[in-house]
């Protein structure tokens, strides 16, 4: 028997009082614990699951790997003490599609500094303004100067490739989910290689909801959005051999 499921992500996973990981584990039955954090990028997500292991030593266990925008970054911070992710702010709330393709600009102008908050830090370790604003240009440079998407995605899939052998190694298993937009032919082919999970051969989580008109107020999904994707991802957790806590009465 598996022990539990355990999600890391962002806010797809995270936002709303009903996300995916509540479905999975109220309605479908199976022993969830949701790790994901609005704002945190790839480096988050993927630490957690590794820190999660260490510091529980778990197997027998399945990891759900919500990925997220490449262009997101995050770091251990020594001014504050605390590990922090970057992101820009969408220009257009809720993705369009024009010809056919995606259309979800953000502003470099405009950044968000996620903090991982947890109970130890919420009275400390806080930004004072100067420090803000240099971190805000480091990141808008980085933004400008750094960032490249192709060979962003390359670097994910190094970090993926490894953090799966670990997994694998602890005898635990993992499904990745890509949340963005599949940018070309060689990004569709690196996730169908590994295996990532996929919504009748659409591998980009954000796109199937927009299609299928399962998004509320923004890109997020709907609380009826949340509902399906746990159903559908339930089929894929019984292909793990993953029994629901209510089969076990």
């Amino acid at each position: 028997m598996k022990d539990k499921i355990i999600v890391s992500g962002c806010s797809y996973s995270h936002a709303s009082k009903t996300p995916y990981p509540f479905f999975l584990n109220r309605k479908e039955g199976y022993d969830v614990e949701n790790i994901s954090y609005s704002g945190q990028s790839n480096d988050s997500i993927l630490k957690k699951i590794y820190d999660y292991i260490i510091n529980h030593n778990v197997s027998e266990s399945l990891f759900i790997c919500q990925l997220t925008y490449l262009h997101r970054i995050g770091w251990y911070h020594n001014v504050n003490s605390m590990w922090m992710d970057y992101q820009p702010e969408f220009i257009n709330k809720i993705p369009t599609y024009t010809n056919n393709q995606l259309n979800f600009v953000y502003d470099n102008s405009k950044t968000i500094i996620a903090k991982n908050i947890t109970n130890s830090d919420i009275h400390q370790n806080k930004l004072d303004k100067t420090d803000y604003d240099v971190l805000k240009k480091m990141y808008q440079t980085w933004l400008s100067r750094v960032y490249d998407d192709s060979e962003t995605f390359n670097y994910l899939l190094y970090k993926i490739d490894t953090l799966e052998s670990f997994i694998k190694n602890t005898n635990n298993n993992v499904i990745f989910l890509y949340w963005p937009d599949v940018e070309n032919e060689y990004q569709l082919e690196q996730l169908q290689k590994r295996n990532f999970f996929n919504i009748e051969e659409e591998y980009s989580m954000l796109n199937w909801s927009i299609k299928n008109n399962m998004i509320g107020d923004d890109s997020h999904l709907s609380e009826y959005g949340n509902e399906t994707f746990a159903n559908i991802l339930s089929l894929k957790l019984k292909d793990f051999g993953f029994i629901t806590k209510t089969n076990l009465l």
